[in-house]
């Protein structure tokens, strides 16, 4: 990393800490509200099934109208004061 100066350090650790608990949050949304439990969605953690959710929201070269529709829910999701899928874990 070659960063020795305080500030940046602590301005690239709440980045990376905010951007686990969107992933890990989003995770536990998706669990709770559209997958069921499975033996291959237990094998998956919250972080990753959040994470690559949200790649998939961000990556898709196409604007299909039922990725909009999700961009649009995770935007709302993100939005929303209260986060309460987190606590249902």
């Amino acid at each position: 990393m070659h960063m020795s100066d305080p500030r940046r350090l602590e301005k690239l650790f709440a980045v990376v800490t905010t951007a686990y608990i969107i992933s890990f949050g989003w995770g536990c949304h998706l669990r709770a509200e559209r997958h069921p439990i499975s033996a291959k969605s237990k094998r998956k953690s919250l972080f990753r099934l959040g994470l690559e959710d949200i790649l998939r929201l961000l990556s898709s070269g196409k604007t299909v109208p039922r990725h909009r529709d999700d961009l649009f829910l995770f935007l709302r999701w993100l939005s929303h004061p209260q986060f309460n899928s987190i606590f249902l874990v």
